[in-house]
């Protein structure tokens, strides 16, 4: 076998021909570009002129704004919260509404300490908001809304077919959906409670099998109006979280059974008495 001399030839300039040496075609020489001639020193740095380096193009370095003149240009009560409704719910407070039932997640029922009784406490007609507030058990119109088992509380079904019937016709529901409502945790007075959103509340198509047993899973179904629309601006939120028991959110309670009562005109006292006897 023949010893591996280098090649010592000279390149032709075209057409190239790669040359062989004991066999094995020898790799063309690389070519480096000539680098372009810089720029005056006169050109512009961080406007009009163009950075080259060595192998290719170097943007031009970026220039931020003065923070204070950013901070004093600033109105954030203008700008729109994008709807938490457009991300992932999965650790999210959250309220389920189907036709005949309601349901909290766990993430939902922890964020209120110990709590296993609530209050459902909503608006008057003009203000769709649902309001869930921790009660001790026994208190009159509470309602059990998890399950305990070994110190661990977890969501269960509430039955409220009535409920949820009026919920619908209030807010023109469709029957084919289910509904879901993210909560906001607001503190009010010694305690926090949970506000939901009736007009926010999220359509869901319900999962379904095609005749060829292919599953389909159930999907959002995004409303109309929010098409043009990200969310509600900054001063709507902080507008919406302050909230007063004492107006508009009344406790529906059983009226004692009383009759005669002295404050009460003779009208209210019959109908008092077809209530109880009925």
């Amino acid at each position: 076998m023949e010893a591996n001399i280098p090649y010592s030839g000279t390149f032709p300039q075209a057409p190239y021909q790669p040359p062989q040496v004991n066999g094995y075609i020898q790799p063309r020489p690389r070519q480096v570009p000539a680098r372009p001639p810089e720029a005056p020193s006169n050109a512009p740095q961080n406007g009009g002129g163009v950075n080259y380096v060595m192998g290719g193009y170097q943007p031009r370095p970026l220039t931020l704004p003065d923070p204070e003149a950013l901070a004093a240009r600033l109105d954030m009560d203008a700008y729109h919260v994008i709807r938490i409704e457009y991300f992932s719910l999965r650790f999210e407070p959250v309220m389920t509404v189907r036709d005949g039932n309601v349901t909290f997640n766990n993430c939902c029922i922890r964020g209120l300490d110990d709590a296993v009784w609530i209050h459902f406490l909503i608006g008057d007609d003009d203000d769709n908001t649902l309001i869930v507030r921790p009660r001790k058990e026994g208190t009159r119109g509470a309602v059990r809304w998890c399950i305990v088992k070994s110190d661990l509380r977890k969501s269960r079904t509430i039955s409220c077919e009535r409920l949820t019937t009026k919920l619908y016709r209030r807010m023109n529901w469709k029957k084919i959906y289910h509904y879901k409502l993210v909560g906001t945790r607001v503190p009010y007075k010694d305690e926090e409670v949970y506000v939901f959103f009736l007009d926010s509340a999220i359509p869901v198509a319900p999962g379904s099998v095609t005749p060829d047993g292919k599953r389909i899973r159930q999907r959002i179904v995004e409303p109309e109006e929010w098409a043009d629309s990200y969310g509600p601006t900054v001063k709507e939120i902080e507008a919406s979280t302050q909230i007063d028991l004492d107006k508009g959110f009344t406790e529906e309670l059983i009226p004692e059974r009383t009759h005669g009562q002295p404050n009460l005109t003779e009208n209210e006292q019959i109908q008092m008495e077809e209530v109880y006897s009925g």
